[in-house]
């Protein structure tokens, strides 16, 4: 339950951002038959701005909650409140590895919110509705791309990595 309590308000935050900004960009829309789509650039920005909302307004609890499990492991000295982390932080600390959520969590948006929008325009068809089963499939191949595009990735900086060890140990 702890995770969930934690997990919630992360996912609802960048749902909820990504969903005002693709509603904002469909009030740019000219084309009255289609008014609410939007192009897959302005999907992009929009899936880039949820998960930029959610590091910048999740990072400092996720700051809070590492510091808070660490003192409870060190068993001497009184263990300090989350009001005592955030003074002791103060507002740039609260924000410390804020950069690597910032690149791990902008892409990842990037890439999941308009491959999902564009996989359930493609199931759902002409139908009013998406069913269940077309909402199923189309997360499944959205994983599956953002999988092989994240070990793509992973693999291209971990081979840039090594090389340049391995120029540095020669």
């Amino acid at each position: 339950f702890p995770q969930l309590a934690g997990v919630a308000p992360e996912k609802a935050i960048k749902l909820t951002v990504n969903d005002m900004l693709r509603r904002w960009f469909s009030s740019w829309n000219e084309d009255d038959e289609n008014e609410d789509s939007i192009s897959v650039p302005l999907e992009i920005l929009a899936g880039g701005g949820g998960g930029m909302a959610q590091v910048t307004f999740t990072n400092p609890m996720e700051i809070v909650k590492i510091r808070l499990q660490m003192a409870s492991m060190n068993e001497a000295g009184a263990r300090p409140s989350a009001l005592n982390v955030v003074k002791e932080l103060g507002f740039f600390g609260l924000y410390k590895g804020a950069t690597a959520c910032f690149l791990r969590d902008i892409p990842f948006s990037m890439i999941y919110f308009p491959t999902y929008a564009t996989l359930r325009k493609k199931f759902q068809g002409e139908k009013d509705n998406a069913s269940a089963s077309d909402l199923f499939l189309a997360v499944r191949i959205m994983i599956m791309i953002i999988t092989v595009v994240n070990c793509v990735i992973l693999n291209i900086l971990l081979s840039i990595f090594l090389s340049f060890f391995i120029v540095r140990l020669h």
